[in-house]
């Protein structure tokens, strides 16, 4: 094939697209303080997730993530 995928200068080998098996686990912290959930005019919302994903045929290859949200409403 003429992609660039294909080509020695991907780096990739046949491994890379063999199927991998992952396992995680998710953790989510809500506070909501609106006033009014449709139409908030007063309060805050607060969302926090952290993460961690590992691949479970290389347990040396996982990764973690950090997600935070805040809304201010005045």
């Amino acid at each position: 094939q003429d992609r660039f995928v294909a080509t020695d200068a991907s780096g990739l080998v046949d491994e890379d697209f063999e199927n991998k098996n992952y396992g995680g686990l998710l953790l989510t912290y809500e506070l909501d303080a609106r006033d009014n959930p449709i139409s908030p005019r007063r309060g805050y919302q607060f969302n926090f997730q952290s993460g961690y994903t590992l691949n479970l045929g290389d347990t040396e290859e996982g990764f973690g993530n950090i997600k935070t949200e805040l809304a201010l409403y005045h």
